[in-house]
């Protein structure tokens, strides 16, 4: 069995021979127990002149976790770590194996001959996986769980960047609660059926507290259907929900809408970047959205909007039945007077709120000094809404962010009253990225 690693950036500026050497370094000081004979040689060939203690300590197992933690994005350092010695060894494996990336269904199937043989010890540390079946088909995925579950792994964050159309007859939709993910996060495309994308997230149903959705529907809208999730309506808790790419899955929206109610969740994050012409009106959009908050989303404590690179920001949005929620984002990007406008009558949609925080992010690049002058008189508004206190538009608001830094001299009332957090914002976008990097396994 072959373990390849690409090369990935350290977070240590130094390169991998070096760090490696510092690791063994540390482990020629007096505090660390002496070394075998083949790591003194190569250290005092390539010029470390220290020699070991007679009598040493060995070095405290939080230091190696530290170092370890430290350098757990590079494999090849980690394998190299894990030869040290035993106690090494028994410290890396976690790290070496606990995020792996299966790329197609010949790696899978070497993965499952592993994982069969009675003599494999990676089952634990098997924690994280990323599947990419591509363009293969799902075949794989019926093996794939029913060896999960029969083995016993503690499988709990699982990434399928290309998830396959499902059949409505295969076997792994008949296996409610097969694996207990915590996290799961799917890629579809506009050939996945609602029903058939919605039973397979079903199968984590109990279990199941992240869910992100990125992707396609069909551009041409078909009924949907309730399927077994929909008749179930379980999902007791999944408490963050993620959809990216929203005017590109309002199918997906309109489910969730007519037939589960998500009791539990507590933080929504919405990607609304069209990149492009709208599919749909984005009256239409804003519309169904709102449905989709009030019906499935009645207790949400943390909303984030974000605009993206290329949408302005949407008329219409009401968060008026979001009674319960206390953080709120925008984000967007360019220049409009409008964009700031529409988001002043979205943030005061929500004054029947319990809304504490709320996070304006506008990240504009180049735009001319007219522009900037034209919207001052919109960012006052915002600074108006936000800190008025006679009576108080949010009576619970305790903190007001903004990001980038330069846009915190258009709030000068929200300073005065002690509400504008400085949140150390530079002048570069930041996105929520819910798109996990793996260390690539391949068997």
């Amino acid at each position: 069995m072959t373990m390849p690693f690409p090369s990935s950036p350290s977070l240590l500026p130094a390169s991998h021979t070096h760090i490696l050497y510092l690791i063994l370094a540390l482990w020629l000081s007096p505090v660390v127990a002496g070394m075998e004979s083949t790591f003194r040689h190569h250290i005092w060939r390539h010029g470390i002149h220290s020699r070991p203690q007679k009598r040493t300590l060995p070095l405290p197992v939080d230091i190696v976790d530290l170092l370890l933690d430290t350098l757990h994005h590079d494999g090849k350092v980690l394998t190299l770590c894990s030869l040290v010695s035993r106690v090494w060894l028994l410290r890396t494996r976690p790290r070496m194996f606990s995020q792996g990336v299966v790329i197609n269904r010949t790696k899978m199937a070497r993965l499952l001959i592993l994982l069969k043989s009675p003599y494999c010890t990676l089952r634990p540390h098997l924690q994280k996986m990323t599947i990419d079946p591509m363009r293969d088909n799902e075949l794989w995925l019926d093996s794939f769980f029913t060896l999960i579950a029969a083995k016993g792994i503690s499988l709990r964050h699982l990434t399928v960047p290309n998830l396959p159309a499902l059949r409505t007859d295969s076997s792994c939709l008949s296996m409610p609660c097969i694996v207990p993910l915590i996290s799961l996060h799917i890629t579809v495309s506009p050939d996945h059926g609602v029903l058939e994308t919605m039973d397979f997230i079903y199968l984590f149903s109990n279990s199941l507290e992240n869910l992100a959705i990125r992707g396609h529907s069909a551009t041409v809208p078909r009924p949907i259907f309730m399927g077994i999730a929909g008749r179930h309506q379980t999902f007791p808790r999944l408490q963050n929900l993620d959809i990216d790419g929203v005017q590109s899955l309002l199918q997906y929206i309109d489910w969730f809408s007519q037939f589960v109610v998500l009791s539990s969740l507590s933080s929504l994050y919405l990607g609304l970047d069209y990149c492009g012409s709208p599919l749909y009106d984005k009256n239409e959009i804003s519309r169904r959205i709102n449905i989709f908050l009030n019906r499935a989303c009645p207790n949400v404590e943390s909303l984030f909007l974000d605009y993206g690179w290329a949408s302005p920001v949407s008329e219409g949005v009401n968060l008026s039945e979001l009674y319960r929620l206390r953080a709120l984002k925008i984000n967007w990007t360019g220049g409009s007077p409008g964009d700031v406008f529409r988001a002043i009558d979205i943030i005061r949609t929500a004054r029947a709120s319990s809304l504490a925080t709320v996070h304006v992010s506008n990240f504009d690049f180049g735009r001319p000094r007219k522009m900037v002058e034209k919207s001052t008189s919109a960012w006052s508004s915002l600074d108006d809404l936000l800190s008025t206190r006679r009576p108080p538009t949010f009576p619970l608001l305790r903190n007001v962010k903004v990001s980038p830094s330069r846009l915190l001299v258009y709030f000068p009332q929200s300073r005065q009253h002690g509400l504008l957090c400085d949140t150390g914002a530079t002048d570069s976008p930041v996105r929520k990225f819910i798109w996990d990097n793996y260390i690539r396994l391949e068997y």
